[in-house]
């Protein structure tokens, strides 16, 4: 089973990539990330990836482009 981070999960292409993920038994949502932090997926929701202390194997993006960097250097660490 493949572990995601969903990075923006509360957006729209967020809820999308995480009801396909849903009806998928090979992955699943670890985690996310959004700026607003509301739990509605069943899964542990974060401000921002360097917060995230969850195990993954893939962050799937669709964050704003703003985030970029951020999200680059969070996964170099990682």
């Amino acid at each position: 089973m493949t572990r995601i981070i969903m990075n923006g999960c509360n957006g729209h292409m967020g809820q999308v990539i995480t009801d396909l993920c849903a009806a998928d038994p090979d992955v699943e949502i670890a985690a996310g990330v959004d700026i607003n932090t509301e739990e509605k997926n069943g899964y542990p929701v974060f401000a921002g990836l360097a917060d995230c202390d969850v195990e993954a194997d893939a962050v799937i993006d669709f964050s704003h482009v703003s985030c970029i960097d951020a999200l680059l250097e969070a996964c170099r660490d990682k």
